[in-house]
Parts: structure tokens; sequence; C-alpha cells
């Protein structure tokens, strides 16, 4: 259904958990063009959890992909479009969550009812 053509990110580290755990958070905002080509912005905050050894784990290329409940990774996507076909984006509540992958991360966005 979709497909990013622009993104831009930034993100910071916010310190460490008792566990010794990195946390951070994002900021993220896209522009999708669906396959059916029209347009629909896309902006998310989110949080990671990730503890050293699963982050030295992913800096390492050649390393076997990480079993995701070891890390957390969550966004809180909003969308906009003027698309009357995606209309019912604009109203969506969703929730995110993130796994890591080999060309970086994959969020499976979930409708909150």
């Amino acid at each position: 259904m979709v497909w990013c053509c622009r993104a831009a990110a930034t993100g910071r580290a916010l310190g460490r958990l008792a566990s010794g755990a990195a946390v951070g958070t994002f900021d993220a905002r896209a522009v999708w063009r669906t396959d059916d080509d029209d347009l629909v912005y896309l902006s998310y905050s989110g949080r990671s959890i990730v503890p050293d050894d699963v982050r030295a784990e992913f800096a390492d290329p050649a390393a076997p992909p990480v079993d995701p409940s070891r890390y957390y990774l969550r966004i809180a996507p909003v969308f906009e479009t003027a698309s009357a076909r995606y209309d019912w984006l604009n109203g969506l509540l969703a929730v995110g969550v993130g796994e890591r992958t080999d060309f970086g991360v994959r969020h499976r966005i979930y409708e909150i009812v």
C-alpha cells in the first residue's frame, strides 16, 4: 500500500535505566507515495530502550538478526493526507512496534480502536 519517498529523522539519547540499557527518543517525518499515486504525510515520535549488548550486535552488519524481545522500539505515528481515498488515516490513532532489519528499522503499525 505505501512507500516512503522522502524522510528525515532526529534522535537523542536520554540516559540509562537502572539495568544499564540506553534510553533514546526520536522524531521523524516522511512523505509517502501510495502505489496509486496519493501522498500521505507521516510524523512520529518514539522511544527506544536498547541494552549495550544488543547495541553492539546492531553495530555489526555481519551479526544475525537480534530477537526483538531483547529491545524496545515504539512510535506514535500521525498521518495527514488530502486524498479522499486515504482520508480515514487523518483520524487514525495508532502505535508502531519497531524491529531492526538488514535495511534499518521496520515498524508494524497498529490502529488503536
